[in-house]
């Protein structure tokens, strides 16, 4: 695995709030739009047209829910293969918790040091990913 797809678990959590957020807009315009009684000339059934949508959006969320697990599956997999414990907890902050990495360096590096290098965390996951 590279960096990039050590991301995308972040990326499909993105997705997946996005669209939950638009779900909770519909749910929030048909509270209001849905008393039943005629609102302008336009033609269309607007409760039709709310319940379409909303259960197209419901479909994604399932879907994306699903690839979300799967890859999340295929994430922890990944990191219980990793021999080197230091790497693994960087991984798992990283690309499964969505710690930035000035985070994690403050995490992993020794109390007693003052300067926290927050590229080395990145740095060494580079390095590791290189040599396998």
């Amino acid at each position: 695995m590279n960096i990039k797809e050590l991301s995308n678990l972040f990326y499909i959590n993105k997705e997946l709030k996005r669209l939950e957020s638009e779900l909770e807009e519909i749910s929030v315009i048909g509270a209001t739009v849905l008393d039943g009684m005629p609102h302008g000339t336009k033609t269309g059934d607007k409760v039709q047209s709310l319940v379409l949508k909303r259960q197209s959006l419901v479909e994604k969320i399932v879907r994306k829910q699903t690839e979300y697990i799967d890859e999340k599956i295929r994430m922890e997999n990944f990191i219980s293969n990793i021999d080197n414990p230091k790497i693994r907890l960087i991984v798992r902050l990283r690309f499964v918790e969505f710690k930035s990495w000035y985070d994690i360096a403050e995490e992993i590096t020794p109390d007693d040091k003052e300067l926290v290098n927050r590229n080395a965390p990145y740095m060494a996951l580079q390095r590791y990913l290189e040599k396998k």
